[in-house]
């Protein structure tokens, strides 16, 4: 082999530049489709003669496949070819594939779109057909800026105007069934602590006028449910568990009650004044209208009263057959008594009849207390 043959490139006969076997262009075919053993000059610069493979009259530098011989650049060029046309199709079948998943993504979009939609106006047709703030405030929250978030926003003004207008009528009033009808029609109304306050007062009140152990377990019971707020239940409790163990007088003990109040009535219509102290306490808690009275004082205070009306004399019959008497765990007695009152005149002949209910409360037999029942203070 000659020296210029040796700086020829092998596949193209091109000059090659130092010690490279191939030309810059042919490198790349050379590296990635032959062997370098199997790459030699041309046909013209074979092995030296009489060489075993020159005798043998082959040519070393020629590729048999079932086609015959190929020379090495065919060959080289097909395997680029192949090379070339695998990335197209790699290419091709990526982006069938994206397109797909993208065909694919925007249909999902569009039915979760159609859902959501859906789903959107039914919540709002919930919210109509309940037609409250709470109801329309929800959907605000779902959807911010939903396609009925403008109408919602209406809608919670002009029902929280007219329950404002409404609570405005009903403010002052003391009808519970009222104000507990308003409660049930506007559950979630800004002025519920407020009506519930006033409930809860009206309720106590009315349980103060009755007095009874039943009207105190009914107020406790409606508090322990939440139907009442329950800011009086202590003196409700209280006065519940006095109440419910008062015992009613009856036979021997109720006789002996009668005969207390019919000798004190007795006294006071003959305005005795030593009979009168010995049946009543020292000091009476209550005297009619008077408070924390002396006993001694009673015969002079009829006398003064009987002088300024022109009064002759006053004649008490008690009516024990429609007498009440309960006693309490103190040791109290209280007496509901109806009573016959007759006022005859100095300077008139017809005489004054009049029938009050008295309130009467005895301690360890004799009178602690006498008011009539029905006025100011009564107990």
């Amino acid at each position: 082999m000659s020296e210029n043959d040796s700086n020829k490139c092998p596949l193209c006969g091109k000059e090659t530049q130092g010690e490279e076997i191939f030309c810059r262009d042919c490198q790349e075919i050379a590296q990635n489709s032959y062997a370098e053993d199997l790459l030699y000059h041309d046909n013209k610069d074979t092995a030296t003669s009489g060489s075993d493979e020159n005798a043998s009259g082959e040519d070393t530098h020629q590729i048999e496949n079932n086609d015959g011989i190929i020379p090495p650049s065919e060959g080289a060029n097909r395997d680029t070819f192949y090379k070339r046309n695998k990335k197209i199709l790699t290419f091709f079948f990526i982006g069938l594939i994206i397109f797909v998943i993208v065909g694919m993504s925007g249909a999902y979009m569009r039915m979760q779109n159609r859902n959501t939609e859906a789903t959107e106006i039914a919540f709002w047709n919930k919210c109509i057909e309940d037609n409250s703030p709470l109801g329309y405030s929800k959907y605000l929250v779902q959807y911010p800026e939903g396609k009925f978030s403008e109408e919602a926003y209406r809608k919670i003004v002009e029902l929280r105007d007219n329950e404002r207008k409404s609570w405005e009528k009903l403010r002052n009033s003391n009808d519970i069934d009222a104000l507990f009808a308003f409660l049930t029609d506007h559950p979630e109304t800004p002025y519920g602590r407020e009506i519930r306050h006033a409930i809860d007062s009206l309720s106590w009140v009315a349980a103060q006028k009755q007095n009874t152990a039943d009207v105190y377990l009914a107020y406790l019971e409606n508090a322990k449910i939440g139907r009442l707020n329950g800011e009086y239940a202590t003196p409700a409790q209280e006065r519940y568990d006095y109440l419910s163990q008062l015992k009613t007088l009856e036979g021997k003990q109720l006789d002996e009650v009668k005969k207390l109040v019919s000798a004190f009535f007795k006294a006071l219509s003959s305005n005795n004044s030593k009979e009168i102290q010995k049946l009543s306490m020292d000091t009476l808690n209550k005297f009619y209208e008077s408070k924390n009275y002396l006993s001694k004082n009673i015969s002079d205070s009829l006398k003064t009263a009987y002088k300024a009306g022109r009064i002759k004399s006053v004649l008490y019959t008690p009516l024990t057959d429609s007498i009440d008497a309960i006693l309490d765990n103190k040791g109290i007695c209280f007496i509901t008594l109806p009573l016959n009152k007759e006022v005859t005149y100095t300077d008139r002949k017809k005489k004054e009849r009049s029938r009050p209910t008295l309130g009467i409360e005895l301690y360890n037999k004799k009178l602690q207390a006498v008011y009539v029942k029905g006025k100011a203070g009564d107990r």
